[in-house]
């Protein structure tokens, strides 16, 4: 076999082989005709969509050359896709699967043509296509329409098209409710209603849920509705949402070729940006041969949405980093390109000429169509689905020019953008005739017309969002989105701050539930912020309620469900108008476990400073500075940040700001997962996923090798070691920039992931090397020696919290009064103040203190074998706190009294002899106390 690509002598027939390629055994040769008397129907373009969420949410936010060239690719013709209809949502404020889109009418004397992103995108297209047809379709609508099928909805949907033309856009096309059903009534007063008013808009009809086709039987059988409606709406249309798109035939009985209005896909794909491509290759071309459908609208143009929202890379292209700026061109966009820039809208399908090769659908397809002008022709063909290579000779006749034909190509089993979109060749037919032969797996354009390019860029490649991060809000005008807050429910924009705070803060508005699309999850009014990635923070933002209800700051944010109730995962810290908080964990289904709770005044329009604290496994709440949680928990790694409102409520924000655990220049915890560790030895095998819940990010690494080992390089003062404990395994040896070993077991007689193995003591802010080797020994009940690491925690920053404000006297460990059993140590480690602390895990043993104050905070020392205190103020109720933490650090606030008044007191802690399930022991261990004056 040769890798050529070959061209037979001018004068005799062209013979192309269309590959860089063996070729392999060929399929049957398939003989096309393209007369240009043959007839069809009219091309009307293929297009995408921005909506059905925030698909494009993050785009305004990407840096200026990086934006504008993401755009280019979408419209620029000769660039990239060259779109030719771009669909928009009509915003609802209501989530739409992916995000919510801000309505331009909040009420019925609201009015406001600048809100969202989408006329942005709008103009930007018509910037670069101005042939582009534009379209505006309704996922949900603000409840105060009544109902969808309503005269109020169609006086909204003409006051949208209205505010399209203050941005000089003109509207092609709208319709009914998506994925709703229709009126056929109401679609028809649609009609009315826009003439009426002097618009040309046209009306499309149907925009039903996967392979519904009911529009295009009842405008068959029905005069005043086919009269109404222009184009008949069909949804997936290709073996439905997500499907393979073998065939695109509609069911017995519906004949969309006998209806005399166009059938379009008008919405189609749900596939990712570069596997979803064979299958879209396949749905252009057998859209029109199977059901003579002649647009095809994609869902969606661009994924500039979080990745931590339902359906990412849904799309032609990413472009969801919008710090870094960058971004990936998908195979899917090179594959619409195939079809839009070698045709254009108003040219003609050649029904002689479409079918599919060798009379199978295993072979691929092809669909020819002719330019207004009479001469000009391009193919488009897909052997997506071939295993061999195939010939197709092609007769051109009827007035179509017999001059050079320019053959573009994909190879869609290719990863490298440099197989995407060639041109590979030239063919001068002879005698009106030229053969190609077609290799499996690509996208064809062959074509009298020039014109075509591929867009070439270099963007940046992809970083996290720095930490600290901030938005005061004072830098937008009013009614604006805040740069990279994304709604996924409900509408936040920038409104002027009330109740003392000045300026602008961000406001959730909508205070009446809105119409919702039918699949749409039925989440409280929420937006998020913040890079997925983010591990281990502070949040800190002030928080007013204007009516009763509550207001949520969301930590370790990672997504929203799109279906039923609409739970966000993550950590909440939850302050409710009637005086109550919660921290509670909340999975996707919205099942909540609520992990500390109490009383605090909050009411209505009052300002309230909310922080919540993710450092590793330990968390911590505080209101107005005064905490009132310290919890750990392991359910949650990472994630962004959410502010979520109750329904239908208004709240503002002011001053949002993540910085690194404790607050500016705090310590932080990074996380580090054993696939990034480096392996010394052969002997290391590894898996991910491995179906192991226990396990950190479902991975872990193993070996049994004798000195094999494993080691981690890292910048900060302390590391923290996880491991797997099993029936099978054995010892390993741990040290710290070369020192001494300690021998660590990995022995247990049941399995166990992601179990804390080992805490170093606090060291030098520096460069330092952990290490884990294997030693090839285990314990007398084990049955194997495997060593297995699952992750480490690595603290950088301060270890010791700030010093006390002025006004307060501190009172170290010694100085408290020991009731029961209770061991001390002095110079007993840097984390610890003054060096010192005090521990017993005796039940009923107590410390306590009388003190001339106003208020006393209570510090200890968190450890993996420590356990519950109770604490109380002047014999008072217990609160408990919780003294366990997967790695150990002294000095930690866990305990603040509300302001008493001032006088004596007797501040007490408990030992209760009780743990949680992740602690080994049940040590209470204080450290110190603060006495405010």
């Amino acid at each position: 076999m040769q890798r050529r690509v070959s061209l037979v002598a001018a004068g005799a027939v062209g013979a192309v082989v269309l590959a860089l390629l063996p070729v392999t055994s060929a399929h049957a040769a398939t003989n096309i005709t393209i007369s240009g008397s043959a007839t069809g129907r009219r091309f009307d373009g293929v297009g995408a969509i921005s909506g059905g969420g925030g698909t494009s949410r993050l785009l305004p936010n990407y840096p200026a050359q990086q934006q504008s060239e993401i755009l280019d690719y979408l419209f620029k013709p000769g660039f990239g896709a060259a779109l030719q209809i771009l669909k928009v949502e009509i915003g609802g404020d209501t989530n739409s699967t992916n995000g919510a889109e801000a309505s331009h009418m909040r009420s019925a004397t609201d009015l406001n043509c600048n809100r969202g992103y989408e006329w942005f995108l709008m103009e930007q297209a018509k910037a670069r296509n101005p042939n582009i047809k534009l379209a505006g379709l309704a996922w949900g609508a603000p409840g105060w329409l009544g109902s969808f099928n309503s005269t109020n909805t169609i006086n909204y949907i003409i006051k949208w098209i209205g505010c399209a033309q203050q941005h000089g856009l003109t509207i092609d096309y709208t319709g009914g409710q998506n994925e709703a059903g229709y009126d056929k009534s109401w679609l028809e007063q649609l009609k009315s209603a826009l003439r009426a008013n002097n618009l040309s808009t046209q009306v499309i009809g149907g925009d039903e849920i996967g392979e519904v086709w009911n529009i295009v039987d009842d405008m068959n059988s029905d005069a005043t509705l086919r009269g109404a409606v222009d184009v008949a709406g069909v949804h997936y249309p290709c073996q439905n949402d997500g499907g393979p798109a073998d065939n695109c035939l509609p069911p017995a009985g519906t004949n969309p070729g006998a209806l005399s209005k166009p059938t379009w896909a008008s919405e189609h794909g749900s596939q990712n940006f570069d596997t979803g491509a064979p299958a879209l290759a396949r749905a252009i071309n057998r859209d029109y041969i199977d059901a003579r459908i002649t647009a095809m609208i994609h869902w969606n143009a661009v994924d500039a949405t979080y990745p931590s929202l339902p359906d990412p890379g849904d799309s032609l292209m990413q472009a969801n980093s919008p710090w870094s700026g960058a971004y990936h061109v998908g195979k899917q966009l090179w594959t619409v390109a195939h079809t839009t820039q070698f045709t254009q809208p108003g040219w003609q399908y050649l029904d002689s000429a479409t079918g599919y090769l060798g009379g199978s659908r295993n072979n691929g397809s092809f669909v020819a169509l002719k330019s207004p002008n009479g001469r000009d022709y391009s193919t488009i063909i897909e052997t997506t689905r071939a295993t061999a290579a195939q010939t197709a000779t092609f007769n051109v006749t009827g007035g179509l020019s017999t001059g050079t034909v320019h053959v573009w190509a994909t190879n869609l089993n290719s990863s490298n953008p440099s197989d995407f979109f060639v041109h590979t060749t030239d063919v001068t037919p002879s005698n009106g005739s030229y053969t190609l032969t077609l290799q499996p797996g690509f996208v064809y354009s062959v074509t009298t017309t020039t014109g075509q390019g591929k867009g070439v860029t270099s963007p940046p490649p992809a970083s996290g969002l720095s930490i600290p991060y901030s938005d005061n809000f004072e830098s937008y005008p009013a009614n604006s989105l805040a740069k990279y807050f994304a709604d996924d429910a409900g509408g936040f924009d920038t409104q002027p701050c009330v109740s003392g705070h000045t300026g602008m803060c961000y406001k959730q508005a909508v205070t009446t539930a809105p119409i919702t699309w039918p699949l749409g999850s039925d989440s409280p009014p929420i937006t998020v912020v913040g890079d997925p990635s983010w591990s281990n923070y502070q949040v800190k933002v002030d928080a007013l309620l204007q009516q009763s209800g509550n207001v949520d700051v969301i930590g370790r944010s990672f997504g929203v469900s799109q279906f039923g109730p609409g739970g966000s995962q993550g950590y909440h810290f939850r302050i409710n108008s009637a005086g109550t908080w919660s921290l509670f964990k909340e999975d996707g289904n919205q099942n909540d476990t609520t992990l500390a709770s109490g009383s605090r005044t909050i009411g209505t329009n009052t300002w309230h400073t909310l922080t919540l604290n993710l450092n590793s496994t330990n968390i911590q709440a505080s209101i107005d500075g005064t905490q009132v949680a310290a919890v750990t928990d392991t359910t949650y790694h990472s994630g962004q940040v959410g502010l979520l409102v109750s329904k239908w409520r208004n709240a503002e924000f002011d001053n949002f700001a993540v910085n690194p655990p404790g607050g500016p220049g705090g310590p932080s915890i990074t996380t580090v997962d054993d696939a990034n560790f480096t392996f010394n030895g052969a002997g290391w095998q590894h898996c991910g996923p491995c179906g192991d819940t226990s396990l950190f990010n479902d991975s872990n690494s193993w070996d049994n090798t004798a000195g094999d080992s494993t080691t981690v390089a890292f910048t900060g003062t302390q590391i923290a070691f996880y491991g797997v404990l099993d029936p099978q395994h054995g010892i390993g040896a741990v040290s710290i920039d070369g020192g001494a070993e300690k021998n660590i077991d990995f022995f247990s007689t049941t399995r166990s992931g992601d179990h804390l193995m080992f805490t170093s003591p606090v060291l030098a802010s520096g460069n330092h090397t952990f290490k884990l080797r294997v030693t090839g020994t285990k314990n007398a009940s084990s049955s194997g020696t495997f060593v297995v690491p699952d992750r480490v925690d690595i603290t950088a920053g301060a270890t010791q919290p700030p010093p006390p404000p002025p006004g307060t006297t501190t009172v170290d460990d010694p100085g408290l009064t020991y009731v029961g059993t209770w061991s001390h140590c002095s110079g007993c480690g840097a984390d610890l103040f003054n060096g010192t602390n005090s521990w017993s895990n005796t039940t009923g043993s107590t410390a306590s203190i009388t003190f001339t104050g106003t208020r006393i905070a209570f510090f200890g020392v968190k450890d993996p074998q420590h356990g519950i205190g109770a604490i109380s103020i002047d014999g008072g109720p217990e609160t408990m706190v919780d003294f366990f933490a997967a790695s150990r650090s002294g000095n930690t606030l866990m305990f603040t009294s509300p302001v008493l008044a001032a006088g004596s007191h007797t501040f007490r802690i408990r030992v209760t002899g009780t743990k949680n399930a992740s602690s080994s022991g049940t040590f209470v261990v204080p450290d110190r106390v603060d006495i405010t004056s």
